[in-house]
């Protein structure tokens, strides 16, 4: 037989006491705590609701910082594959600059060459044209 705490024995005892008490009530003072009872209940039922309504809201904030938090991984994808790409393209331009120096050499050297001969063009010309003009077919 489980044992009866202090606790128990206070309860039970109350309880005993609101029953004689409710018994000497006349019917008005019964209806009066009814309807007391009853407004209790109904502010309790509307605290109840509004509890039941934040916590849904909690759950939807957190369901939503779930949402934001994957949408920053998916972002944060989304970058790293921009600076991918965008560290591809500056390799690429600075391969394209490193050519181009090389190239450049290359390309003064023959540009030099080729004012050279024509350099050397413009004089046997000047020369034909000055040896030209400057014999007299007299």
């Amino acid at each position: 037989m489980p044992r009866r705490t202090k606790e128990n024995k206070q309860a039970e005892a109350a309880g005993q006491n609101a029953e004689r008490d409710l018994k000497h009530l006349t019917r008005a003072e019964l209806l009066e705590l009814l309807l007391d009872m009853s407004e209790e209940l109904e502010n309790t039922k509307a605290e109840l609701e509004k509890l039941k309504a934040e916590e849904a809201d909690r759950q939807i904030k957190l369901s939503k910082a779930g949402n934001i938090a994957e949408a920053a991984l998916s972002l944060s994808g989304i970058f790293e594959a921009a600076q991918k790409a965008a560290d591809d393209y500056l390799a690429g331009v600075k391969a394209l600059a490193s050519l181009n120096l090389s190239n450049r050499d290359e390309i003064e050297a023959e540009l030099a060459a080729r004012i050279k001969e024509q350099e050397g063009t413009d004089v046997a010309s000047d020369y034909l044209t000055g040896a030209a003009g400057g014999i007299s077919h007299e």
